[in-house]
């Protein structure tokens, strides 16, 4: 199967700000071993792009995925190969394209999808995430489609720029890799997203996303409020509802509760059961 590579093109275009959806955009965390990057992707702005990435991110095509292609102060892209065992494979296309959407600016921190040189509507399974402004990219091939940027983790897709590239021969031929020793490139060289999924949006006093209101949180919990050293609940708040008791307490709904352990401290406050505060 023939991939879908972009190219580097030289026009310039005018910039468009970046939507954000009052409710929120849809999110997508890519796990790495260099670090957690997290795409918000502007589904009112790019719906059918959006819902292409989703639709790869879903059925965990992206899974195991890889970068590999790196050019320094232009992009990272990945998408388009996955680790499976010892080798690597296309990542499935499935549908065939999807429609171009251009207008957003490819400004740094930005999603773009790739797509093949003289086909406005080629794109498929392969993105890529521009490390400065390549504006010259709006209007090239139709311009090409930016349907999210970076929200955390940049940090992490520099250092991803950063890392020594070699050729493996076509079209692996800007591959960035970790630890390599000559001549052969492994599994264990290759920057990996270990898991790609989206976001769902964390209970109220989970603080590390992780889905359950465990020991972790209930510690930064206490560190930030009025009671560091964990006194115990009184009967009242005990029966009120916190999570400053035990792991087991439920969700930190109970916003006179906040209210009187954060006693005016601003640490993680809009962490911490922001609708309640």
């Amino acid at each position: 199967m023939k991939p879908r590579l972009l190219l580097p093109l030289l026009l310039a275009a005018c910039c468009a700000s970046l939507p954000r959806a009052a409710g929120g955009n849809v999110v997508v965390t890519l796990q790495s071993a260099l670090g957690v990057v997290e795409f918000e992707l502007f589904d009112s702005v790019t719906p059918l792009t959006a819902a292409n990435f989703l639709s790869y991110t879903d059925s965990s095509a992206y899974d195991a995925s890889i970068v590999h292609r790196s050019v320094p102060g232009f992009v990272i892209q990945g998408g388009g190969y996955k680790v499976v065992g010892p080798q690597l494979f296309d990542v499935a296309i499935n549908p065939p394209t999807v429609q171009n959407e251009p207008g957003l600016s490819n400004l740094r921190g930005t999603i773009a999808m790739a797509k093949a040189p003289g086909f406005p509507n080629s794109a498929t399974t392969q993105w890529f995430v521009n490390l400065a402004a390549n504006t010259a990219l709006d209007t090239d091939n139709g311009g090409f489609t930016v349907f999210g940027d970076v929200i955390t983790g940049m940090a992490v897709v520099d250092a991803i720029a950063a890392l020594q590239r070699v050729n493996i021969g076509s079209p692996l031929t800007e591959l960035p890799v970790v630890n390599w020793t000559p001549p052969n490139v492994t599994v264990a060289n290759l920057v990996i997203f270990t898991d790609v999924a989206r976001r769902t949006a964390p209970s109220c006093g989970d603080l590390n996303g992780d889905s359950v209101i465990g020991a972790a949180d209930v510690t930064r919990i206490r560190n930030s409020l009025a009671n560091p050293t964990g006194a115990a609940l009184t009967a009242g708040e005990a029966s009120r509802c916190s999570v400053i008791g035990t792991a087991a307490d439920c969700n930190v709904l109970d916003s006179m509760i906040v209210r009187r352990r954060l006693a005016g401290r601003t640490p993680l406050r809009a962490q911490i059961c922001p609708a309640a505060l």
